[in-house]
């Protein structure tokens, strides 16, 4: 694996490792709360020896894929793939330090911000993400 992405994104933009720090524990508690949220006590899914795809909406510095790609790395799946829709030119080859697969449909290179290749780039709430779970966990239980 190559250098880290997280630590360079933060050291260009001068935050501080001290800065870093408290950063890093409230991301830990909103983490926290939000498994505790969407997965209402149920086990975070066995990834040993299985292939994983993560799907981000669109990596601009590639920090928050970074860190989802070590976190699940340390679970030892066989094959990691990280697929976007869109992202930076340049986020692409450290990602590949991380994944076995990156896969992208867009990388341009009048690219600024990810909320440029939206319509509607809106902060997803709790509520969207735990009703589409209920309803699959309801499906999964009527096939059993």
């Amino acid at each position: 694996m190559r250098g880290s992405t997280a630590r360079e994104a933060t050291a260009s933009r001068g935050v501080s490792d001290w800065d870093m720090k408290g950063l890093a524990g409230r991301a830990r508690r909103e983490l926290a709360r939000r498994v505790a949220a969407y997965r209402r006590g149920r086990r975070l899914p066995e990834l040993a020896g299985r292939d994983v795809v993560l799907v981000d909406h669109g990596p601009a510095t590639g920090v928050t894929a970074e860190t989802a790609l070590r976190a699940s790395r340390r679970r030892r799946p066989r094959h990691f793939i990280v697929a976007v829709p869109v992202c930076a030119r340049d986020t692409v080859d450290p990602l590949r330090g991380f994944a076995d697969d990156v896969f992208w449909v867009m990388a341009p290179a009048d690219f600024h911000a990810i909320a440029q290749w939206y319509d509607d780039f809106a902060q997803t709430t709790d509520r969207q993400v735990i009703d589409p779970l209920g309803a699959r966990r309801a499906d999964a239980g009527t096939r059993r």
